[in-house]
């Protein structure tokens, strides 16, 4: 009598087919090897992109603080203006604004003139009367105002007219324009850089009417 056996003729399992292999094979290995190198790819790219977006935020809001600081300076020192001294011209596009303003004379006394910290290291000496400030566009790299590459330069002017002391305010000035309507002196100032366009636009009205 023969028994039945039902293992003898049973299929392999595929442990046993495959000799109880571990570890993985060489294209397994680089089939994983492939997609973690994409995966990190795609974090470092994740990563990159993001300091870039934060460095360009933290460039334009430093940008615009700068600006703002800017602005109000010039503010104050037009609205301090002796009006009758203010003069308004244009360079290659660009206004130029030239006046004197309200300054603490010989013995102390209100005179008009120029004030600049730069002039001379002794404070009682920083009070030129006489003396008148300018904010005009300037390209110094060319020697010649050029949209695109201009700079607004704040400039301290003798009684003759000669150039003490300048100082740059702002750069990649594409748009300066001083102009008068009524009692009211309407300012407007554009820069394109790599934080982008920036505009400011302000109305300024002198204390001597």
């Amino acid at each position: 009598m023969k028994l039945f056996q039902p293992n003898r003729y049973a299929a392999p399992s595929l442990g046993a087919r495959s000799g109880n292999r571990k570890g993985m094979s060489l294209i397994e290995v680089i089939l994983a090897s492939t997609m973690f190198t994409g995966v990190g790819y795609v974090l470092s790219m994740g990563m990159r992109a993001s300091d870039q977006s934060f460095d360009t935020v933290v460039n334009s809001s430093e940008a615009n603080k700068d600006l703002r600081d800017l602005t109000a300076v010039f503010v104050d020192e037009l609205k301090a203006a002796q009006r009758s001294t203010i003069e308004v011209t244009q360079q290659a596009g660009f206004s130029q604004l030239e006046f004197c303003t309200a300054i603490a004379g010989t013995g102390g006394n209100p005179a008009w003139g120029a004030y600049d910290r730069e002039i001379s290291i002794d404070e009682s000496e920083c009070s030129r009367e006489g003396w008148s400030i300018r904010y005009g566009v300037d390209a110094p790299t060319q020697g010649t105002m050029t949209q695109g590459n201009a700079s607004l330069v704040r400039s301290i002017l003798d009684v003759d007219g000669t150039v003490q002391h300048s100082t740059t305010l702002a750069e990649n000035v594409t748009h300066f324009s001083v102009t008068e309507a009524g009692d009211v002196w309407v300012v407007e100032l554009t820069t394109q850089g790599k934080e982008g366009i920036r505009n400011e636009e302000f109305d300024v009205r002198t204390r001597d009417q």
